[in-house]
């Protein structure tokens, strides 16, 4: 690729552990960071009806991790539609697992630069508690 690369960090953990709250901390200190979260993608993609939506849908619905393909290529189309070779983006909630890593790597990894990984981590009761929480809204939203 002959434009600038852009780049990258990671930030990784759990449901509800604040990786989204972190994330907006780093980008009130550093404003030129373009924040993607993986999860937003995929729901926005879930949104337009494509082909691609309804097997987004199909895996998150069979509690599965969505094929790499899908979730690299909604994260470069995002990082490219908010301008590729000026930026520096961290994205929250991509890589899940090593499958995902290799697919970034395979997929992305030499059009850009990793900068770094943080992995956000909650005591384990907390994350139950917090799962509880959610579950029991959730409940009350049907």
């Amino acid at each position: 690729m002959d434009k600038k690369k852009p780049l990258v960090s990671f930030m990784l953990g759990g449901p509800g552990c604040g990786k989204g709250t972190q994330c907006d901390f780093v980008i009130k200190e550093n404003p030129n960071i373009v924040h993607l979260s993986a999860g937003e993608l995929l729901r926005e993609e879930m949104a337009t009806g494509s082909d691609v939506s309804k097997l987004i849908d199909e895996y998150i619905k069979d509690g599965k991790i969505v094929p790499v393909k899908i979730t690299c290529g909604l994260l470069k189309k995002a990082m490219e539609k908010a301008g590729w070779e000026k930026k520096e983006f961290i994205v929250d909630g991509y890589p899940r697992n090593q499958d995902n890593l290799d697919g970034w790597n395979d997929i992305i990894g030499d059009s850009v630069i990793t900068v770094s990984y943080t992995h956000l981590t909650l005591p384990t009761i907390l994350l139950v508690q917090i799962s509880v929480v959610a579950v029991s809204l959730k409940k009350k939203e049907q």
